[in-house]
């Protein structure tokens, strides 16, 4: 009996080691849907330094079963980059890919970001592009009949879509849609250390991004609860002098919110704990801000809990 038990389990045990040596990894099928593009790119540009070719996959719920069902994957060879969506249910098959390529100098890095909140993900692929440091964002929404580009339309060719510079994804009005803020001019930080910024906001608008009129935003910046006592955060900032709206975003969808906290604005408190105290995920005060301000936000929530800060001129 003994002997049968023993031949029993070394079965079970070559059965086991056989399904496993034949378990294909996501970077393995990632490998196998190389777009061709790629090779036609080396042959038509001889001149430039080629690197191999790398990828980032991300599993992903594209149709809400519920299941990481497909793998989106950003492909990049140091001067290009390129999104594919493959289905890996069953033998794995090409689901979708982006109609052209994108500038990628090094990435891409690949994100799924619900934008509209119907709890199926836009896709986004990034890339550094040139020395600045600057990621540039093409966003994607998936159906059965393909990836549609999202961003907006160059102004030069409206054949090519543009990329967004150094994207932030922010429910800015607290309504469960995101917006994209993109700076719309060069960060500069004078000698006392007061950070000059501005925000363009754009909004989907019949499946295309677009640039919200009257969209500026002065001033944008997340604060989050880190573990440990909690400690107060300070941010200056510059702006032109006049009447604005301070927006106080608690969490995102009702997840992450802060049930307790501190804000001042030049001294003046904006919120105090009881402000939180009915997880308020959007609040909205007028304030006037001079040339030279100062916010001070201090959170006492739970770890990984954040509010998002914006300043809006009145119109």
């Amino acid at each position: 009996m003994n002997k049968r038990i023993s031949q029993i389990a070394v079965l079970i045990t070559c059965f086991t080691a056989s399904a496993h040596a034949q378990t294909v990894t996501n970077d393995q099928i990632a490998s196998q849907f190389v777009p061709p593009m790629f090779a036609a790119f080396a042959a038509d540009n001889p001149y430039l330094a080629h690197r191999d070719t790398t990828w980032h996959v991300l599993p992903v719920d594209l149709d809400h079963t519920g299941k990481l069902d497909y793998l989106a994957i950003g492909y990049g060879n140091g001067h290009i980059g390129f999104l594919r969506v493959v289905r890996k249910a069953g033998t794995p098959l090409l689901a979708a890919e982006s109609s052209s390529e994108v500038e990628c100098d090094s990435g891409p890095n690949v994100k799924a970001i619900d934008l509209d909140g119907d709890g199926k993900p836009e896709l986004s692929i990034d890339c550094r592009i040139g020395h600045s440091g600057n990621r540039f964002f093409s966003l994607f929404r998936w159906s059965e009949d393909g990836l549609t580009t999202l961003n907006p339309l160059e102004e030069s060719d409206s054949s090519e879509w543009r990329p967004i510079q150094d994207a932030n994804f922010v429910d800015t009005d607290g309504d469960g849609v995101m917006e994209i803020l993109e700076p719309s001019a060069p960060t500069s930080v004078d000698e006392n250390g007061f950070v000059s910024e501005q925000w363009d906001t754009y909004r989907l608008v019949e499946g295309k991004l677009t640039k919200a009129v009257n969209g500026a935003i002065s001033y944008y910046a997340m604060f989050t609860r880190h573990k440990g006592a909690p400690t107060t955060t300070v941010g200056k900032f510059a702006a032109t002098p006049g009447a604005y709206t301070l927006t106080i975003l608690n969490g995102q969808r009702g997840q992450n919110l802060v049930t307790s906290g501190v804000v001042t604005l030049n001294g003046v408190s904006m919120a105090q704990p009881s402000s939180f105290s009915k997880a308020s995920v959007c609040v909205n005060t007028n304030v006037t801000l001079t040339d030279r301000n100062t916010l001070s936000v201090e959170l006492r929530s739970a770890p990984e809990s954040f509010i998002e800060v914006l300043l809006t001129p009145k119109h």
